[in-house]
């Protein structure tokens, strides 16, 4: 039997399956699961972490809020959400400052696997 956290890297090496990211030539699903243990060694509960790994499968692959409710419980799926940028806004300027103004009505565990998606983005794309 596995964890919920280990599902979650099962489910995310699954679900980002021949995607890379833009500056690296690795799978896109190395990036969640960073960020997953990032939160983890910092000390955040499974909740927290088990969200950290899931951060991106609503904006970048086909997997919903639902899916995501139905196999890793109502709470995950609703800190997910809450750090997804909404997709059908098209103009990418506007999704983004409805983004940065969502975040200012989050709990700490949202801030930070945000805190943590950056940080990860800042050390992989400027090599630091």
């Amino acid at each position: 039997m596995y964890t919920q956290e280990e599902k979650a890297i099962k489910f995310v090496i699954k679900a980002f399956e021949g995607q890379k990211r833009i500056k690296e030539d690795i799978s896109l699903s190395a990036h969640s699961i960073t960020v997953g243990f990032m939160l983890k060694n910092i000390g955040c509960d499974q909740i927290t972490v088990t969200s950290g790994f899931l951060h991106d499968i609503i904006e970048d692959t086909n997997y919903d809020y639902t899916y995501i409710k139905e196999n890793f419980g109502e709470e995950v799926a609703n800190n997910v959400i809450q750090i997804s940028e909404d997709m059908n806004i098209p103009n990418w300027k506007e999704r983004k400052e409805k983004f940065i103004l969502n975040l200012y009505k989050q709990n700490k565990n949202i801030l930070l696997i945000e805190l943590a998606d950056k940080l990860h983005n800042l050390i992989s794309d400027y090599d630091l």
